[in-house]
């Protein structure tokens, strides 16, 4: 039986149970594999220009007849690096509803028209569009890993995308939730990231006997498409010992009091885990560790934590 572990990084986990986790397996190191592509790989989710998960997310708000195209619209903060722009930080989490609630209606008073609009959906920003939509992107988390900084949007339509961009920059330049963020000491938003863009997805009829654990919207929004085979429950209730199963989680900053890897850790040592495949995705990296019982009883061989690992990548 495997337990495999698929789990999205906003930064680098610290934690002293990874480090002893690792030393018990073998690793190896895929690039342009980010979390959202294996996710809906995992569930036979057709790429449309990008994988459409901006479309999963907020389909409960469109019909299944529906014309537009949907993004992510994720107010991030960038750096200034001598003569190149830097992805700091996702600041979707730290958004309250009135803040973002603010933002929407701005941008819609500047941007929006008969074919295009952003609109909130469960407290995430998205952006609705039937024109332009010939453009393929990347997620914020993985921008400064695309090499020679080609991180914009790029297609058929990407003018039209990048001088949108640049627009938004400097209509939020000195957007008045920025002086306020800035007061307390936060990061601005001074970019809006699009990301995730696709149409309303129908259901899958295809049968795949998967039993999924995970508490993330992503995979919850999944489930609602009625894949046949396909039994997701709370990451909490993962305790299954006669089956191979499937576990998805995300680490970010606002929830570091948490230790997965503790938990993984003990189940590994108390023999609930047999086989392990624990997944971490950082950008558009994913390290995958595996181990077996017979891996555990190897004493030999250097072993690496995880910075060593990632100076490998």
């Amino acid at each position: 039986m495997t337990h495999s572990y698929k789990i999205k990084c906003d930064f680098i986990p610290q934690s002293e149970y990874l480090n002893q986790l690792i030393k018990l397996c073998d690793h190896s190191i895929i690039k342009n594999n980010s979390f959202e592509t294996e996710v809906c790989n995992d569930f036979n989710i057709e790429r449309q220009n990008d994988y459409p998960i901006a479309a999963i997310l907020a389909g409960e708000e469109f019909t299944s007849d529906s014309k537009y195209t949907f993004f992510q619209a994720t107010p991030c903060y960038f750096s200034l690096q001598r003569d190149y722009y830097k992805f700091e930080k996702n600041l979707e989490n730290e958004c309250s509803s009135d803040e973002l609630n603010t933002l929407c209606v701005d941008l819609n008073q500047h941007f929006s028209d008969n074919d295009q609009n952003f609109f909130i959906f469960e407290n995430k920003l998205f952006f609705a569009t039937i024109k332009n939509i010939n453009i393929s992107t990347y997620f914020p988390e993985e921008i400064n890993q695309v090499p020679k900084r080609g991180f914009l949007p790029f297609g058929q339509d990407e003018v039209w995308w990048r001088k949108f961009i640049n627009e938004l920059q400097m209509f939020l330049f000195d957007h008045s939730a920025n002086k306020k963020r800035e007061e307390k000491d936060q990061y601005p938003i001074n970019s809006i990231w699009f990301s995730g863009g696709g149409k309303k997805i129908n259901t899958n009829p295809n049968r795949q006997n998967k039993i999924v654990f995970s508490d993330l919207m992503l995979l919850n929004k999944i489930a609602l498409l009625n894949l046949e085979g396909i039994k997701i429950q709370p990451f909490t209730k993962s305790d299954n010992e006669k089956e191979d199963c499937y576990l998805y989680d995300h680490i970010c900053e606002a929830n570091t009091e948490y230790d997965i890897f503790k938990i993984i850790l003990e189940d590994l040592k108390s023999k609930k885990i047999t086989n392990l495949n624990l997944s971490l995705y950082l950008g558009s990296f994913k390290i995958l560790f595996k181990t077996n019982f017979y891996r555990r009883l190897k004493f030999w061989g250097h072993k690496k934590e995880l910075q060593e690992i990632l100076n490998e990548a």
